[in-house]
């Protein structure tokens, strides 16, 4: 009788000593059966799922299966808090949307199935009770290209750095035409000559027209080598239509002596003359460019080559219309430039031209000395009767014309600012 009371406690307690978990049935607690879960990669909020115990020397897994009927193997396999100890699993929302993002769930889209927990120890496992909990995962949306750098985290949110030794990209002050609080700062003055670094996007909806266009504010000083030639710092801009898996050249632009401002597409990357750093650059020292995009573009990246200039400032990052409105349905049976208005005006009018037939059209604006200070137009447009605005803002007060020009037509007019 003694032995046999040794034997059963031998197998009670185990050649360890310490008693074996023994499974016991377990219920979940939390969240509710259906509820959605939002996600983003930017939100800090807690996510907890909750259950009863099975036993005080058991471990447990939060499985989720995107089905209707939990069955193995998990689409999610977590462990819960303390190592697997806890009977709360803890999440922040952010996490759970990259794990989201590592199984496929693309953004904006949609994740319907089951969860459950299973408890287990050295040489057992148990499901937690029935019905299984229905739950729905959905992130957020893709977010437009819009950043204007005010907040002081760089890279912004869904943007990333590619750059290898030390960085010079930066946020710094001020933002573009003292309208903003920040901007992208790229220094040329101390990347060793040959550094290419790079800043990409986030990723946005795919673009198609009208706002197939990347419209972005920005400000460069040029620099004179010891020879007296100006130093080429270029900036490049890529794009990509598959989330950057690969990428296509859209547009160089290399620094020159000839400061060029207002709204333009030239690959001209100054806007200042001086000598020294470019630091601070002054309100009227920005300008605007506007470029036509591929239809389907939903990624793009900057990429700076240093050849030890000066500093370039960039800000106001984002897709827009062209800025061309059609305003009326009759072709007209010629060309035909009109009066700006309001005229006189302060900063922005309003510029009408008709286009008889298709033709390839520029609209620029020069100043009293003939210098061209923005480029409105410059491209291929149908038949048709247009409107664009022209904002001067970066422009001081005086006598302003704007031409109209094709392959069969060119006209000028006259135009005052006053400020």
């Amino acid at each position: 009788m003694k032995i046999f009371i040794l034997f059963l406690t031998g197998l009670f307690f185990g050649l360890s000593g310490k008693a074996e978990a023994v499974l016991s049935p377990f219920s979940l607690s939390s969240p509710a059966n259906g509820l959605t879960i939002v996600t983003r990669p930017t939100d800090l909020s807690p996510i907890t799922f909750v259950w009863s115990k099975s036993d005080t020397a058991a471990k447990y897994n939060l499985l989720f299966k995107n089905s209707l009927t939990y069955s193995d193997p998990p689409y999610l396999k977590l462990q819960s808090d303390n190592s697997g100890n806890d009977t709360v699993l803890t999440l922040r929302i952010s996490k759970l949307d990259s794990l989201l993002d590592a199984i496929g769930l693309s953004p904006g889209d949609s994740m319907k199935g089951v969860w459950k927990v299973r408890a287990y120890d050295t040489t057992d496992s148990l499901n937690s009770n029935a019905p299984d909990r229905q739950i729905t995962f959905r992130r957020v949306g893709l977010l437009p290209l819009n950043e204007g750098f005010f907040s002081p985290e760089f890279p912004p949110v869904y943007w990333h750095l590619d750059y290898t030794d030390s960085l010079y990209w930066s946020r710094e002050l001020p933002g573009a035409y003292g309208a903003g609080v920040g901007s992208a700062r790229f220094r040329f003055r101390s990347a060793p000559i040959g550094t290419v670094q790079t800043l990409v996007s986030n990723q946005f909806p795919p673009l198609f027209p009208p706002n197939n266009y990347l419209r972005f504010n920005y400000a460069y000083r040029f620099q004179l080598d010891t020879t007296g030639l100006v130093v080429k710092d270029s900036l490049s801009i890529f794009c990509s239509t598959n989330n950057g898996l690969s990428w296509t050249s859209l547009r160089n632009f290399t620094a020159t002596e000839t400061v060029q401002l207002g709204y333009n597409s030239h690959s001209n990357l100054t806007t200042a003359s001086g000598s020294g750093e470019y630091l601070s650059p002054a309100n009227n020292e920005w300008s605007t460019k506007i470029i036509p995009l591929p239809i389907g573009i939903n990624r793009l990246k900057f990429v700076a080559y240093s050849s030890n200039g000066n500093n370039l400032f960039i800000d106001d990052i984002n897709t827009s219309p062209s800025g061309i409105e059609v305003i009326s349905s009759v072709i007209s049976e010629k060309y035909l430039l009109e009066q700006n208005y309001p005229n006189p005006f302060n900063p922005v009018t309003k510029i009408n031209f008709s286009i008889p037939k298709q033709s390839f059209v520029t609209l620029k604006i020069y100043d009293m000395l003939g210098r061209e200070v923005a480029e409105l137009v410059n491209k291929e447009l149908i038949p048709n009767n247009y409107s664009i605005d022209f904002n001067a803002a970066n422009l001081t007060s005086g006598v302003y014309f704007y031409q109209l020009n094709t392959s069969e037509f060119t006209d000028t007019k006259r135009m005052m600012l006053i400020k």
